[in-house]
């Protein structure tokens, strides 16, 4: 076989005698630059011409342009001209002997390190794409992302339920009271329920937006070209989930902090004091408009309203002290959760230190129709967290295994992906007289724990539980309350995970249909917190009508609503996205079916098995089969099935060092579709005395064969065992005795919609002579019926 190496498009010339080793490994779960990816040892190349001229001379500093060793290049390895692995090459380093150099010494990564080379250190909100989902900020696309879900359409392809509004508070407390007299709403407590004559009830400027996971996803696949496979991402599951739109860098959530004057200058009087101020009044149609006035002075913020204000402000004023022989800047700013349109007029004045204080006017500014039109703008609003990052946290999350497929990235749950592999009878290949048992790496303590959350229900119930809710803890102990021995798995997502809260009614203690989140703290200081994902299923409210309040005074009862859930169904047990099993804030039971039990749970169990073991063989696979030989593939060795632990192969002397361990996987098996079922030995002739044999199908459970004529009859024939049990099975026949004189054939036939392999048997004759001396007719016995 002969190996070639390519670096963008051009050979490399290889040493005779280099060992060139590419170990594929299923490694690490957690760390997209390291998941399923192949590697080489570092190996040399010869510092021949063609190499020359392909690393251009890197050991001479002074070559302009010359190769950048900074970037890793794209690379293939071939054999007998086939890739064999396609990925990246890195320089290391060039050896130099007597002014001359020598080798190259380079590294070959597999394809998926690209992904975070690619992605660098880009966050979110670079994420350009983003901006289609862009919205005026109005109570109509409020009430609809709170009731509905707002609809996008972007190049041609409609994204439903995009963008929501879900049920969640960032400022003041929900409850519900149907008693038509309880009208409170103030800035830390708001009666929700419905009452017509009333307007108590959410207003819609405190909601904020969350985004449809999917559509950040496609986000990430629009700005960097990577097309992700839908096995996991086109789940229900997965398609159904929600991350919170709240950036605490931003002074107003959803871009209404107007900055209507910024002016620098160098005052006549050089020591003394300021005084800074501005009178704002609303146009026509915004008078009740609540805004928020913030005034600033070189940097620092000298004024700002405590309490909304609505209508004409009174005159506002900030004073303070010249910063000696400084220049000035001054800001003015209106913050608002509206639409707001106003007018301004502003003054700055200086102050000498010396009496009689004569005031200086530096100036008096006017500022007309000055309008914030507010918008919902995502980029903006996402959270401040990389791509690299929130990727890596999904992985974490649900135990996904990301591998190149073609142009595409496949990702899955690591169950899932295990299910898809193929199995191959590799026993032929394999030096059986030489293999070593290891005992299995094992964890002792399994951590899985999501970022804490400040907000004043999430934070209550850890101190009153001892523990983050939803996380994971576990500590394996064995005699004497001892660690076994082992690792730590520790899982850290990046996402938060507040509790959600179903409310009571207070005037009878019935429970309502609402369920709400809040994400304040005990001062009523809101907690934007890490992002946090969630579910956000529709629930009909007609019983428990829900107060709403729009920006022009209108209030309406609102009968159904989006509201936070850690499970997809809120009422039903279904899958939550908690690690452990916690009770269900809107039901009050335990819905079992946890990110733990889906994801990890097969996974973990087999690792602690007793029975579980590292086993190491010596192979030399044919190249068809080192081509298509895959990490979530099976081996069958003998009568054992093993999955990859990793394979190094050696592409000096083509053999593989297998890291196997024996197959106790308990995920439903249906990859036990073998690749390529046989029956071995496939052919055998007999003699013509009765005897039993048997042959080995390797293939399917459950599998029964067939017996196939093929001219002579298949009666001779019986099949003591017919069924296949398990991936590797004896099938056993019984021949009778073959008196006719001729041979004989049949085939016996194992249908597995695979390869449907056949055993053929061939019998020969009696052998038996007839000598007329030896055998007499009694005419007693035989009689002749001529008529």
């Amino acid at each position: 076989m002969a190996v070639d190496i390519y670096i963008e498009g051009q050979r490399v010339d290889l040493f005779d005698d280099e060992t060139i080793q590419v170990r594929s490994s299923v490694q690490d779960v957690r760390d997209i630059s390291k998941i399923f990816t192949d590697f080489s040892q570092s190996f040399t190349v010869p510092a021949s011409r063609r190499n020359n001229n392909i690393f251009k001379r890197y050991y001479n500093a002074d070559v302009v342009n010359g190769f950048d060793a900074r970037i890793r290049k794209d690379a293939t390895i071939d054999i007998d001209t086939l890739d064999f692995k396609r990925g990246k090459i890195s320089l290391i380093e060039v050896k130099i002997k007597e002014n001359n150099p020598v080798h190259y010494r380079i590294v070959f990564y597999g394809d998926t390190v690209k992904i975070k080379d690619l992605l660098g250190d880009d966050k979110l909100q670079d994420l350009d794409w983003l901006d289609n989902f862009n919205h005026d900020y109005t109570d109509a696309n409020v009430k609809l992302g709170l009731t509905t879900g707002l609809d996008f359409t972007v190049d041609s392809v409609t994204y439903t339920k995009a963008v929501c509004y879900p049920l969640l508070s960032y400022k003041r407390q929900f409850y519900f009271n149907s008693d038509s007299s309880d009208d409170t709403s103030t800035d830390e407590l708001v009666n929700i329920a419905y009452n017509a004559s009333k307007n108590n009830g959410v207003n819609f400027n405190e909601l904020r937006p969350a985004l449809n996971l999917p559509v950040l996803l496609q986000a990430i696949t629009e700005k960097y070209g990577l097309t992700f496979t839908q096995n996991f991402f086109g789940s229900e599951l997965f398609k159904q989930l929600y991350i919170n739109i709240y950036n605490d860098k931003s002074d107003s959530l959803l871009n209404g902090l107007k900055l209507y004057e910024d002016v620098s200058g160098t005052p006549a009087i050089r020591q003394g004091n300021y005084s800074y101020g501005t009178t704002v009044t609303p146009k026509a149609g915004f008078e009740n408009v609540e805004y928020r006035i913030k005034l600033e002075y070189n940097g620092s913020v000298v004024y700002e309203s405590v309490a909304p204000i609505t209508g004409t402000s009174p005159a506002t004023v900030a004073t303070g002290t010249l910063e000696s022989g400084a220049d000035y800047n001054v800001k003015a700013s209106i913050i608002t959760d509206s639409d707001f349109e106003f007018n301004a007029d502003n003054t700055f004045i200086t102050f000498g230190r010396s009496f009689p204080f004569v005031p200086t006017t530096v100036f008096n500014n006017s500022y007309t129709n000055q309008v914030i039109d507010l918008n919902a703008n995502i980029t903006t609003q996402i959270k401040d967290l990389k791509v690299y990052d929130f990727l890596t946290g999904l992985l974490k999350m649900f135990n996904l295994i990301i591998t190149p497929q073609g142009e595409d990235l496949y990702i899955n749950d690591l169950q899932s992906w295990y299910t898809e592999g193929q199995i191959y009878d590799v026993t032929q290949y394999i030096d059986t007289k030489s293999e070593t048992v290891k005992k299995a790496d094992i964890y002792n303590v399994l951590a899985f724990k999501f970022k804490e959350s400040k907000s004043i229900l999430a934070d209550n119930w850890k101190q009153n539980n001892n523990k983050v809710y939803g996380n994971l803890e576990q500590r394996l102990e064995g005699l004497n309350d001892e660690l076994i021995d082992g690792t730590t798995l520790d899982i850290q997502t990046i996402f938060e995970n507040p509790i959600y809260e179903r409310l009571i009614d207070t005037d009878n203690n019935n429970s309502t249909a609402i369920q709400y989140g809040l994400l304040a703290d005990e001062n009523a200081k809101a907690q934007v917190g890490n992002p946090f994902i969630m579910y956000l299923p529709s629930v009909n409210t007609s019983s428990n009508q829900i107060g709403f309040n729009n920006s022009t005074g209108g209030y309406e009862g609102l009968t159904t609503a989006l509201m936070p859930s850690h499970s997809q169904q809120i009422d039903i047990p279904s899958f939550n996205i908690n690690f452990g099993i916690e009770q269900n804030e809107y039901t009050g039971n335990y819905f079992e079916d946890t990110i733990y039990k889906r994801f990890f749970d097969d996974y973990i169990s087999d690792i602690f098995s007793p029975n579980r073991r590292l086993f190491n063989f010596d192979a030399i696979l044919p190249l068809r089969l080192k081509n298509k030989l895959k990490l979530n593939d099976r081996l069958v060795i003998k009568d054992r099935r093993y999955i990859i632990n990793s394979i190094t192969t050696n592409l000096t002397d083509y053999t593989e060092k297998l890291e196997l361990i024996n197959d106790i996987y308990d995920a439903p098996i249906a990859g036990d579709v073998i690749n390529n079922s046989t029956i071995t030995p496939d052919f055998k002739i007999y003699s013509s005395a009765t005897q039993t044999d048997d042959f080995k199908y390797i293939g399917i459970d459950s599998i029964t064969a067939t017996k196939i004529d093929t001219g002579d009859g298949v009666s001779w024939l019986t099949l003591v065992n017919d069924t296949s049990s398990g991936v590797v099975s004896n099938i056993s026949f019984t021949i009778d005795t073959n008196i006719t004189g001729v041979d004989r054939a049949m085939q016996i036939q194992m249908v597995d919609a695979v390869n449907n392999p056949v055993y053929s048997l061939v019998q020969s004759g009696s052998g038996v002579t007839f000598d007329n001396t030896d055998i007499k007719f009694d005419s007693n016995l035989i009689t002749w019926d001529n008529g």
